[in-house]
């Protein structure tokens, strides 16, 4: 049995079907041609924080404190989450929910020590060598095992 007929058979398709379906003009390459979908485009966002308030926060584990930074941030604080009471593995969790919301809302996420993150918003001055001027480019924003 073929792929055709089995999935024919599957679907309940007789033989002789198919010529009952509805057909579709076939539209000529000239008139394809001119339509063209609408190039997207990307829209940054306007809105500039001012860094009015900054939210620390001890992450203890994902399941409870990552909504927390995430609202917090949403609201347009700074947040510093400090991971040192956490496993690695947990950890790895929230490094990747904090690259994801920042990359999310056009921010910045800075590793300030090994366990310890800052999450800025788009027009944040962030001052202080950057993951390009520190020793261990590779190892700027992750925890390895």
């Amino acid at each position: 049995m073929s792929v055709v007929s089995f999935a024919k058979n599957f679907f309940g398709i007789e033989e002789g079907q198919h010529d009952e379906l509805p057909t579709r003009e076939a539209i000529p390459i000239s008139s394809r041609q001119a339509f063209r979908p609408a190039a997207v485009q990307k829209n940054k966002r306007a809105q500039v924080y001012e860094m009015n308030e900054i939210f620390t926060i001890d992450v203890s584990s994902y399941q409870g404190d990552a909504a927390r930074i995430g609202s917090e941030y949403r609201d347009g604080k700074t947040v510093i989450a400090n991971l040192g009471e956490m496993t690695a593995t947990e950890a790895r969790r929230v490094i990747d929910f904090i690259m994801g919301l920042t990359f999310a809302l056009d921010g910045e996420a800075r590793r300030v020590t090994e366990k310890v993150y800052l999450l800025a918003h788009a027009g944040v001055a962030i001052e202080g060598e950057s993951s390009a001027e520190s020793n261990n480019e590779a190892d700027a924003l992750f925890i390895r095992p």
